[in-house]
């Protein structure tokens, strides 16, 4: 019996539509909910993403 190989049996997305699908996903979900960016931390948590991504460091305290 011969199988059939992965790409004629189940739709493959490309992965060039990838992050096309991911963002479409995440502003969906920022329109449903829009009070997810209306809390007073919101720009501090970004911020704080970023000093650690930049430091390659977690935050353990407000800096």
């Amino acid at each position: 019996m011969i199988a059939a190989s992965p790409s004629q049996s189940e739709p493959q997305v490309p992965n060039r539509l990838l992050p096309l699908v991911l963002g479409l996903a995440i502003v969906a979900l920022v329109l449903v909910s829009p009070a997810v960016l209306n809390d007073g931390d919101t720009w501090w948590h970004v911020r704080a993403g970023q000093w650690m991504i930049s430091q390659r460091a977690v935050l353990h305290h407000d800096i």
